[in-house]
């Protein structure tokens, strides 16, 4: 327990804000053994609540809560009589931007945006209209690419969208040592508090397919107009899953969720849906719209595969 707690403190340096959360190795199981050894995948998520980290591995289940002791005793009673007088509502349902949040555009001499920003999105082939559509923008405060959270509601005719969190993507290119030794995890997620929360595009809701990224779902929604939703992590939870029903569903991970996949799967069809996995070796933001058609569709046609999904057409990803 000890070991876990220190590698924790040790990765977030106590400089996260309430509600942030993020992931990171995890070699060490609470008895001492090792979580695992085959893959290098942040299986652990933290997540910053009031007075204390909350962190929990998706590979072991290992779980628990480190009280932060950067505060003593008077500053934490304060912090609590302050909260008490905050509207619940405030307290647990208000999600915004960060303040500085700027919308991504045409990039320009004069734009604050750094060019890193737009290069990240630009290499997954996201053109300047995908941007605006999912309201992508910068903080300058986080130093991160910023893609807004909504959820969907049917309200007559027209379609109303409400912001319930928003995920920041570090566009240094650092490699996993260097972001471990630099502290700068890759992805931090801020949504409401309560149930889990997920990104999910526009599309035809009859197919959804899974993916474990926001830049994943876009690309497969922008290929096929299908739902695509991003699981911000490799767990599906109870409220998604009353969602699926009824539906046909596609869960797409990388190589290296293999065997998650196909325990998620299996878990998703006891429970009665219609589930299948498709499985390359890379994320579906990895590779072209035709290669990402082909895939979902060869799926549709064949079923379950263990090994990559050979493309109807002969067309090659794109890294």
């Amino acid at each position: 327990m000890q070991v876990i707690k220190q590698e924790i403190l040790d990765a977030v340096g106590g400089k996260f804000l309430q509600g942030d959360s993020f992931r990171m190795l995890h070699r060490k199981k609470m008895d001492g053994t090792v979580c695992s050894q085959e893959t290098d995948d942040p299986a652990m998520v933290v997540t910053r609540v009031a007075n204390a980290w909350v962190y929990h591995c998706h590979r072991c289940h290992c779980s628990g809560s480190i009280g932060d002791t950067s505060l003593h005793p008077g500053q934490t009673r304060a912090r609590i009589e302050a909260l008490k007088k905050i509207p619940v509502n405030k307290v647990t349902e208000k999600v915004d931007l960060p303040r500085d949040f700027l919308a991504m555009r045409d990039k320009v001499d004069h734009d604050p945006v750094p060019w890193e920003a737009y290069h990240w999105l630009w290499r997954y082939q996201l053109h300047q209209d995908d941007i605006l559509r999912y309201k992508i923008g910068w903080s300058e405060i986080y130093k991160r690419v910023i893609i807004p959270i909504y959820e969907f509601a049917h309200m007559g005719d027209a379609i109303a969208k409400k912001l319930v969190g928003w995920v920041g993507r570090d566009v240094q290119q650092l490699t996993k040592l260097q972001r471990k030794v630099k502290r700068v995890p890759k992805y931090l997620t801020r949504a409401k508090k309560g149930r889990r929360r997920y990104f999910m595009t526009m599309g035809d809701t009859d197919t959804v397919v899974i993916c474990e990224d926001c830049l994943s779902a876009i690309k497969v929604n922008l290929a096929t107009g299908y739902c695509a939703v991003a699981l911000l992590n490799t767990d599906v939870g109870d409220d998604l899953l009353r969602w699926l029903r009824g539906r046909k569903v596609f869960l797409w991970l990388d190589g290296d969720m293999l065997s998650k996949s196909i325990k998620m799967v299996d878990k998703m069809r006891q429970l009665g849906l219609d589930a299948k996995r498709l499985f390359t070796t890379k994320d579906p933001k990895d590779y072209n719209s035709v290669y990402i058609m082909d895939v979902v569709r060869e799926g549709e046609r064949r079923g379950d595969e263990t090994r990559q999904m050979r493309p109807l057409s002969d067309i090659r990803p794109t890294f």
